[in-house]
């Protein structure tokens, strides 16, 4: 067989095991789609009349699963993150002015909001951790991440400890301007036997 025929041939056995990798996703999606079906249904977003301005001066519906219902408690510029607190508040990172607000649902539909953390570096993704009786916030800043102490309920936080410094964003000198990936998100994961897991290694074609 010549060279050129041996390299047609190789080609197309990979790309028929891409092919065929291929046909097994699509299959598997369509099998767990099939098995799990999501049924969406329209809901009215529910606005306090306090709360009634653009764009809610009018109704507004979405598509959410059964049991769900959208409800606007508080109308915050250029929130980005929230994180849920087993009291039934709700922080909220708004990168812009550098804060995180705590927002406490009240009877009347709205939430009471005040000012837990300032002063932070364009702050955006938030993760909790409880070690013993403390309660961690660990915060993503564009520059770095940090820790502060808190607990929920509070309106202030305990002081800050920079875990991760020297993140990438603007103000590093040697990416010589605007940097477009300034924003952190965080996800909080639990090692076994105090052990790390390696990810899975990438599927090589020979």
């Amino acid at each position: 067989m010549s060279a050129q025929r041996l390299f047609i041939h190789r080609s197309a056995a990979v790309v028929g095991t891409l092919l065929a990798g291929a046909c097994v996703l699509l299959c598997a999606t369509h099998s767990s789609v099939t098995e799990l079906p999501i049924t969406l249904g329209p809901a009215t977003v529910e606005v306090p009349s306090s709360l009634r301005t653009t764009p809610f001066d009018q109704d507004r519906v979405l598509m959410v699963p059964p049991g769900f219902k959208i409800s606007v408690l508080a109308r915050i510029p250029a929130a980005r993150f929230i994180m849920p607190l087993s009291t039934g508040e709700i922080l909220v990172a708004q990168p812009v002015l550098g804060s995180i607000y705590l927002f406490g649902p009240q009877a009347d539909g709205t939430a009471a909001v005040s000012t837990v953390i300032e002063d932070l570096q364009s702050p955006q993704g938030m993760a909790l951790h409880r070690s013993d009786d403390k309660l961690y916030l660990f915060v993503g800043e564009s520059n770095q991440v940090s820790r502060l102490l808190i607990a929920p309920g509070a309106t202030s936080s305990g002081d800050k400890t920079v875990i991760v410094p020297n993140l990438p964003d603007s103000s590093n000198i040697e990416l010589r301007g605007p940097y477009r990936h300034w924003l952190k998100n965080l996800v909080m994961v639990r090692t076994i036997n105090s052990m790390l897991i390696s990810p899975p290694r990438p599927m090589q074609i020979l």
